[in-house]
């Protein structure tokens, strides 16, 4: 079905009003179990001769815990002997020091080096992972989160023996776990060759890239026939491939069914440019960056760009997994280094996240928060209010973007509605070449197709001196446009071209008038489409 717009220059902009449709019952980041492992952190002896400081031998695996609620926690690692309890109380964290001895090595091998950690009450988990100008978090997700199908974004090989790594975590008996490889892997199969591997409850496999030039395990497709936990990174990298210095890298992966089509993502505070990669989960799936088309991928197939310095908005036809990336300070930022995080779709936003300041001293950290207009002016930082200077709105999305930068400590951000939340920080002087980073709080709705209901909306702007007619479609459950046409009218306009099918957004330049057409009430009748006929 056709709807039709009227809009009036300078007088009318036409608009619908936008509802959200549920996904259903959601399962949250905050959990009661969680089975964590960590990869191997650059290299247990020093190979390199460019007068870099030794990262040998100093490996310090941490955890962070916070709850909302008091908590007795057990932290059981079997692989080095190692039990604790520790007491959480309500709104603080609590920081763990684990051995050294529960870093996985050796690719295509299954070991019992995993990490559980229960509790009495839900809790929050961050992992670290550091060695000295080595260092990267994660946010642990519960086991009943885990699922059963993964895509994992890593990065490439820079040089020797420094590539991507994936550990997988059986939290049942019986786990039959097929890998089919995008890259190739050590001790494993070649890229599209498959191979499975047999796991017991607690087990974990740990998997890394062979020594070959450009290898990269991102798009790795994993299989299991009972839910697994699975994490993904790199031993150093560096981001760009060419841009010294390289910086580990992990993430806890989500799984497939609890991915998404839509990405707020804010630019890096402090850093000139951040590297963004796409991750495909299905064929032909199309990727649009800030509204424009820029990649038709296949899938376990990757977009990247290495420009990201403002407020962008991806968009796909398909659910895909997000990575922002810092860069290697030699991008001329001349501190920080690379650290990776999977950008959580607004689909699966949450209301509040609990943080805390990883390092004292020559250290910066910030938080980005992506935050819906409802919620503009109203999401607190422990308690306080955040001003209204401090937020950019994402084109003419729904979606604004804040960051700020944080001191040492514990923060909870908190919001009226579900919001998008980042964690991240680089040193300098003796921490120069170093940096970590995290997504905070989110859902895990198993996040299926949703009818779309809403008709596109039009939007007048005035940008740059012209004056624009926009049709945005960019709803949590828009199907994207699929027809734009100018009817009839007095108001001219300046051809744009066609609509790419399924994009979020398409707009109409209005012409250049005169002095006499100024004066005169001029107007324009358009149809627009989307997807779903709308």
């Amino acid at each position: 079905m056709f709807i039709r717009f009227i809009c009036f220059f300078l007088i009318l902009a036409c608009t619908v009003s936008v509802s959200l449709a549920a996904d259903g019952e959601a399962t949250f980041y905050q959990g009661t179990e969680f089975r964590l492992a960590f990869l191997q952190n650059f290299r247990d002896s020093e190979q390199n001769t460019a007068g870099i400081p030794s990262k040998a031998d100093d490996f310090q695996p941490r955890l962070f815990l916070t709850a909302q609620e008091n908590a007795s926690v057990d932290i059981e690692a079997p692989g080095v002997d190692y039990y604790k309890t520790v007491y959480v109380r309500a709104g603080t964290v609590v920081e763990v020091n684990l051995p050294a001895g529960v870093q996985l090595r050796g690719s295509g091998i299954v070991s019992n080096n995993s990490v559980l950690v229960t509790s009495d009450n839900p809790i929050t988990v961050y992992g670290l992972s550091h060695r000295l100008q080595s260092t990267d978090t994660w946010l642990a997700y519960p086991t009943n989160n885990a699922g059963v199908e993964y895509r994992v974004l890593a990065y490439e090989r820079n040089f020797d023996d420094l590539t991507g790594e994936i550990a997988i975590i059986a939290i049942n008996d019986a786990t039959s776990v097929r890998v089919v490889a995008s890259g190739y892997i050590e001790n494993g199969s070649d890229p599209g060759g498959q191979k499975t591997y047999e796991l017991e409850k607690g087990e974990v496999l740990l998997l890394q890239g062979a020594g070959i030039p450009n290898n990269d395990l991102s798009g790795t497709q994993i299989i299991a026939n009972t839910p697994v936990v699975v994490l993904a990174g790199h031993r150093c990298a560096q981001i760009p491939r060419d841009r010294f210095a390289c910086n580990h890298l992990v993430e806890q992966v989500p799984p497939v069914e609890a991915l998404g089509t839509k990405f707020y993502i804010s630019p890096l505070r402090d850093r000139s440019n951040s590297t963004v990669r796409v991750l495909a989960t299905r064929n032909n799936t199309k990727v649009f960056q800030d509204y424009k088309v820029v990649a038709l991928l296949q899938a376990g197939e990757t977009y990247e760009t290495h420009s990201q310095h403002a407020p962008m908005q991806i968009t796909t036809s398909a659910p895909v997994l997000v990575a922002q990336y810092s860069q290697g300070f030699s991008n001329g930022d001349s501190y920080g280094d690379p650290m990776m995080l999977y950008v959580t779709p607004s689909e699966q936003f949450a209301e509040e996240t609990a943080f805390v300041t990883p390092f004292r001293g020559a250290w910066r950290h910030y938080v980005n928060i992506t935050v819906p207009e409802d919620a503009v002016g109203e999401v607190t930082l422990n308690g306080e209010p955040l001003a209204d200077s401090l937020y950019t709105r994402f084109g003419t999305s729904p979606y604004y973007s804040l960051g700020l930068e944080v001191p040492y400590g514990t923060y909870q951000v908190q919001s009226p509605e579900p919001i998008g939340t980042y964690l991240y920080g680089f040193g300098y002087n003796e921490f120069d070449r170093d940096a970590y980073g995290s997504a905070g709080g989110q859902s895990f709705r198993r996040v299926k197709p949703q009818a779309d209901t809403i008709a596109p909306r039009a939007v007048l702007v005035q940008e740059e001196g012209k004056t624009l007619v926009r049709f945005v479609d960019d709803g949590p459950h828009d199907s994207g446009l699929e027809f734009l046409e100018v009817l009839a009218g007095t108001l001219p306009f300046v051809r744009v071209g066609d609509v790419e099918t399924g994009a979020p957004q398409a707009e109409r330049t209005v012409a250049m008038l005169s002095a006499e057409e100024k004066k005169q009430l001029l107007f324009t009748t358009f149809s627009v489409v989307d997807i779903a006929g709308l």
